[in-house]
């Protein structure tokens, strides 16, 4: 009995003396994780400058000429080594169907050596396309729907 009691004292002044461990300091909700996408405004230059290029890339077919970009649903920007513009845009095909795609836009820093001044944009990959979309429909052939 003695030895027992001995031991819960122990125990009992080490639990009494031992430090708990700090709390997890929580990530502010506010704050996004530096080098990841944030959400830009769509109606920024520099969004309606992605968006207009993807829709040059997507009129260099013979047969897309009569497409138009409706609206940029959502952008995500992020900076590298120049910026990278994650879109959503909805675009209107020469038969006026509402076609949306998802694009990934990089443009590079600018060439100063060469006398640039802004980057040149450059298509990037986006992943599977969920379904392969007919070049008769022109809006995002080569992209993810």
């Amino acid at each position: 009995m003695r030895k027992d009691l001995v031991i819960v004292i122990l125990v009992g002044v080490c639990l009494a003396f031992s430090e708990a461990p700090p709390p997890k300091k929580k990530k502010p909700a506010g704050k996004p994780m530096p080098g990841s996408f944030q959400n830009a405004d769509a109606n920024s230059p520099e969004v309606k400058a992605a968006a207009d290029f993807v829709l040059s890339e997507i009129k260099k077919e013979a047969a897309c000429t009569g497409v138009t970009l409706v609206e940029v649903t959502k952008a995500k920007h992020k900076v590298v080594a120049g910026s990278v513009y994650d879109l959503k845009l909805k675009f209107k095909t020469a038969a006026n169907k509402v076609k949306k795609c998802k694009v990934m836009v990089m443009r590079d820093l600018p060439d100063t050596a060469a006398g640039q001044t802004v980057g040149q944009h450059k298509l990037m990959g986006t992943g599977k396309p969920k379904s392969k979309p007919s070049k008769k429909d022109c809006a995002c052939v080569n992209f993810a729907n």
